[in-house]
C-alpha cells in the first residue's frame, strides 16, 4: 500500500498540484532533500502556491518495507531519476485510517 502511495506521490501530476500534495502529507511532515536541505509542509505549500513544481521522481526499486507497529511503516527504496540514483527512506503514518507521509530522507548514491 505505501509503495503505491509513494509512487503516486512522486508522479508529476501530484507534484505540481498543491491540493494533491497536501492529501499525502502528514501535518508534521519533514524531509531531508538530496541537497541536504530540510523541507517541511509549509515549504511545499509556499513553492506550489507560486507555481514552482516540485521535482518529480523516477522509477522506484523497493529495498525494504518495515512495519513499525500497527500505524507506521518505513519504506526504503532506490529512486532512479534523471539526475542519477537516490536512496530514499520514508515513514508513512496511518492517521484515522489514511496513510500519510510523515518523514522522508533522500541520499544521493555515490
Amino acid at each position: 500500500m505505501v509503495f503505491e502511495l509513494e509512487s503516486e506521490l512522486l508522479s508529476p501530476t501530484v507534484r505540481t498540484d498543491l491540493g494533491e500534495m497536501l492529501a499525502f502529507l502528514h501535518p508534521e511532515f519533514q524531509e531531508i532533500s538530496r541537497d541536504g536541505s530540510l523541507t517541511d509542509r509549509s515549504t511545499i505549500i509556499a513553492a506550489l502556491s507560486v507555481g514552482q513544481p516540485l521535482p518529480a521522481g523516477g522509477s522506484l526499486q523497493v529495498l525494504a518495507a518495515n512495519p513499525l507497529g500497527e500505524n507506521m511503516v518505513q519504506l526504503a527504496y532506490r529512486l532512479l531519476a534523471g539526475d542519477g540514483v537516490v536512496l530514499c527512506s520514508s515513514f508513512w503514518h496511518r492517521v484515522d485510517g489514511r496513510w500519510l507521509l510523515r518523514y522522508r530522507q533522500e541520499t544521493p548514491s555515490a
